[in-house]
């Protein structure tokens, strides 16, 4: 009976539209080099993206240190969204900082 339910519930369209998912829901932190220095002197731009639905919020920063992306993370994501479960990055190299911060 067990394997008749998992089978139905696969199945149902309804069923899977109100599944409570376990994935996380961590955004991502993506530093897009820069490409050239906007009037504005911005040069790079975060991407947080939320892993399951791939929604991202985006933003210019004059550089890519924790004093700019500490307020974009906190005021864009953090108090519109909620805090994250967990933060998935590229490792990269200022990546050690942001986590002292």
């Amino acid at each position: 009976m067990d394997k008749d339910v998992e089978q139905w519930v696969k199945h149902c369209e309804a069923c899977q539209r109100r599944k409570v998912r376990t994935e996380s829901t961590a955004p991502e932190l993506k530093p897009i080099t820069p490409a050239y220095l906007h009037k504005k002197g911005n040069r790079y731009v975060v991407v947080f993206m939320e892993y399951l639905s791939k929604w991202a919020v985006t933003a210019a920063l004059p550089s890519f240190d924790t004093d700019h992306i500490v307020p974009v993370l906190l005021y864009e994501v953090v108090l519109k969204f909620g805090v994250p479960a967990r933060l998935i990055t590229d490792n990269g190299f200022n990546n050690s900082i942001f986590l002292k911060q």
